[in-house]
């Protein structure tokens, strides 16, 4: 979705500073938010993009507010409440009510199907991002929409974010797409810059 998440390419936040010393976890909390967020994953009844979706769901006043880890607290809440874990009560008390439900059957638990078609575009073709304006969560950054790259990989298939987000998987076929940096963001970007993007083939079309 178009949301205050997507910032790449936007203008009015600064660069990245990064901190050579700064730990992988500032608190105990941030730790454990994050194994128990692995360990749901590893059952496969979640996808990663679920996460994401509730992440982007947020308010843009709270997102913007919110550290790395306090959002993806926010949408670990609301993966276990949404899978029918535990209940509201219980994440306000800390305590469970009753014994703890067996983890849901999903869709998202079923054995991958890659892509049965031919892909529609083949190294070195030129592709344009579609122009898009998404309600719901995705993968295509708004920064790159009706710009023109060249595919320069096929992974294979990958799970189509918009439905991955709803814990349904439908497989694309995925490709590794270069922009040049001038089509991005136009003459002031360097002329020996590039950026990459992997995008699923519905985000795509054939450019001149």
């Amino acid at each position: 979705m178009n949301g205050a998440h997507d910032m790449g390419g936007m203008h009015g936040f600064g660069p990245v500073v990064v901190d050579e010393d700064e730990p992988l976890f500032h608190a105990d909390w941030e730790r454990t938010t994050a194994s128990t967020l692995f360990g749901l994953f590893a059952t496969g009844r979640f996808a990663v993009d679920q996460l994401r979706r509730n992440i982007e769901r947020q308010d843009p006043a709270d997102y913007l507010a919110q550290s790395y880890y306090e959002r993806w607290l926010v949408s670990l809440a609301a993966m276990v409440t949404e899978a029918g874990l535990v209940t509201e009560e219980e994440l306000s008390s800390g305590r469970p009510d009753t014994e703890a439900p067996p983890l849901p059957d999903s869709s998202w638990s079923t054995t991958p199907a890659p892509p049965t078609d031919v892909p529609l575009f083949s190294l070195g073709d030129r592709v344009r991002a579609r122009m898009r304006q998404p309600t719901a969560h995705t993968r295509e950054p708004r920064y790159v929409r009706g710009r023109v790259g060249v595919v320069e990989h096929h992974y294979g298939g990958e799970p189509l974010p918009e439905l991955a987000g709803e814990g349904i998987r439908r497989e694309e076929h995925l490709y590794r797409v270069r922009f040049e940096a001038g089509e991005l963001w136009g003459a002031e970007a360097h002329s020996h810059d590039s950026v990459y993007i992997d995008l699923v083939e519905s985000y795509l079309e054939p450019a001149p």
